[in-house]
């Protein structure tokens, strides 16, 4: 008898951070709550990957076998070729750069505006709007600060000020 039965908990492991990382994939991939989702995400996505290697090595003759069948080296050529086109795409800017989505470039322009212009596009003095981001706990706001520098500076997420600079 081995001194540690793995199969008895590898795969409750892959089960349980597989549905952690699929329900705090989607958040982020949406930008919702990316402050306190981000970190659980990188950290189970470790225990995923420490239970999937025990799972694979636990059925090691079956997962070989998958290499010997068409159709599944054809998914699994397919997903590898997605991740590195999604991951090169990235790399090039085409995700924000001057060929990306408009939207993307748009919020991309007004996270890196003074709040002078920032305050323009919701139609306040820009007093009013630092005087939000300073009841909301946001320091260190002037009228060149820009919502990056200002999300960095005070440990938030650009949407999270944009939020705050859009109320009315």
């Amino acid at each position: 008898m081995q001194a540690w039965q793995t199969r008895t908990w590898s795969t409750p492991m892959v089960i349980g951070s597989s549905v952690v990382m699929a329900v705090t994939g989607v958040l982020l991939f949406f930008h919702l709550g990316e402050g306190f989702v981000k970190t659980p995400h990188e950290w189970v996505g470790l225990i995923f990957v420490a239970g999937m290697l025990l799972h694979i090595l636990n059925h090691l003759k079956g997962f070989t076998r998958y290499f010997s069948q068409g159709m599944a080296n054809t998914i699994m050529a397919a997903c590898l070729v997605i991740t590195f086109g999604i991951m090169g795409a990235s790399l090039m800017g085409s995700e924000g750069g001057e060929g990306g989505h408009p939207a993307k470039r748009m919020v991309s322009k007004v996270e890196n505006a003074p709040l002078t212009l920032v305050a323009a596009l919701n139609n306040q003095p820009v007093e009013v709007l630092m005087s939000r981001f300073e009841a909301s706990g946001i320091s260190n706001a002037s009228e060149s600060s820009t919502l990056k520098e200002l999300a960095e500076a005070n440990g938030q997420h650009t949407f999270e000020l944009m939020s705050i600079a859009l109320e009315q």
